[in-house]
């Protein structure tokens, strides 16, 4: 950071409620580019929707709530400085104030399980920039005097990746400090029937045990991961708008952070990987052989973080490569894998379930993000335009999991 940008911020004064003072960070190009294609259309903030029983709190008690957590989590209190000019910064906000972080959404009418009209009700929803670029929606039953709500985080990808996001719901949502976890509670009739008929729109969820994954991972040899994104070739090959396609490309997210980094710094530190998955294969289990070969773990890791620190010498080489992996010429599908290390509630009551809210590259045709929390495997679907052919991809996930667990009963 420059000597005027350092001057520029140093007159900002720290922000109120008991968060300690932090210094400035300048904007990274990726952070730049992530900006610049939310202003081409692209929906840049992704996040989580979090489902729990009971009756729904209101704005003030979830406003509260918040409050006394932000001290575990003060990045939260920082916004974009300077975006019209050539050095842009990140910097505490000194009017921050909680309560312009909490909203409110009502789920569209329709036949859709909660989750799905959940997410369905705060997409598309802005984040101003003159505060920082977050916010918590709460999202109440259809039906009034109903039980069981939603709180969705969302965030500007420019400001934090997938790895921050998390790790700022853990801090938000988890259980507090000195506390044991709440706990778990079983599935309510509403999510009862995973993968109902979407609302229309462009987003759909499925959810499954995880123990069958993790059988079927051990069985083979694969990392939970691996064995997601063979499920996902295998959703990808089936799928009206993306059969036939061949070969099909997928833009896999990679964390840049160092090794025991912790996962706290602002800003997008994720690297986009494009793989070509093998949609050509019928056989599951051949499939998953060749899915391996080309995704082998820890390696692609480590080269994918070798080759960040070499465009770091070179800025405008990773601003090129980072252009043409978001290309939706380069490839039509992204895979995100979402990891949770903590169980979640809010005053008291367990959150039964989390799934992911992936950001969407405009004219990319589908993203597909998962997480695995208590026990299940939560997917999300998102596509780029209202699609008749939506309801289709959790049915075709499940699809691709009998069909590998008969394979290997074979």
């Amino acid at each position: 950071m420059t000597a005027r940008t350092r001057a520029t911020s140093a007159r900002i004064p720290a922000p109120r409620g008991g968060v300690p003072p932090l210094p400035p960070v300048a904007l990274t190009d990726r952070d730049r580019v992530t900006l610049e294609l939310a202003r081409h259309g692209g929906d840049m903030i992704l996040g989580a929707v979090l489902r729990l029983d009971g009756p729904p709190p209101g704005p003030g008690e979830l406003a509260e709530h918040l409050r006394a957590r932000i001290r575990e989590v003060p990045e939260l209190t920082y916004r974009p400085y300077g975006l019209t000019g050539k050095r842009p910064y990140w910097a505490q906000d000194p009017e921050f104030d909680i309560a312009r972080h909490v909203y409110e959404a009502a789920p569209p009418a329709g036949p859709a399980g909660a989750a799905d009209a959940a997410l369905v009700a705060v997409l598309d929803r802005p984040l101003p920039e003159d505060r920082p670029l977050w916010g918590v929606w709460l999202v109440r039953p259809r039906e009034p005097g109903a039980e069981g709500y939603a709180l969705c985080y969302r965030v500007h990808h420019a400001f934090q990746d997938g790895l921050a996001a998390m790790a700022a719901v853990e801090a938000l949502f988890g259980p507090a400090p000195g506390t044991a976890p709440a706990p778990l509670t079983t599935g309510g009739p509403e999510d009862a029937a995973p993968g109902a008929a979407p609302v229309p729109g462009r987003v759909v969820t499925t959810r499954l045990d995880s123990g069958v994954l993790f059988h079927a991972a051990r069985a083979t040899g694969v990392s939970l991961h691996q064995l997601c994104l063979a499920l996902a070739t295998a959703t990808a090959r089936q799928w009206p708008a993306l059969a036939g396609t061949a070969p099909l490309r997928a833009n896999l997210g990679i964390s840049l952070r160092p090794p025991a980094t912790p996962v706290r710094p602002i800003g997008n530190q994720v690297g986009v990987l494009s793989v070509e998955l093998p949609v050509d294969e019928a056989d599951p289990l051949a499939r998953l052989r060749r899915l391996v070969q080309g995704v082998p773990g820890e390696r692609l890791v480590g080269r994918a973080r070798r080759a960040h620190r070499l465009r770091a010498r070179w800025p405008v080489l990773d601003r090129i490569a980072l252009r043409r992996a978001i290309d939706p010429r380069t490839a039509s599908l992204s895979v995100a894998d979402v990891r949770l290390r903590r169980a979640l509630e809010f005053a008291g009551t367990p959150v039964r379930h989390v799934y992911p809210i992936p950001v969407l590259v405009p004219g990319q045709r589908l993203f597909i993000a998962w997480t695995s929390y208590r026990g299940q495997l939560h997917v999300t679907f998102r596509t780029d335009r209202p699609t008749p052919e939506l309801d289709l991809l959790p049915r075709l996930w499940r699809s691709a999991v009998d069909d590998l667990r008969r394979a290997l009963d074979s």
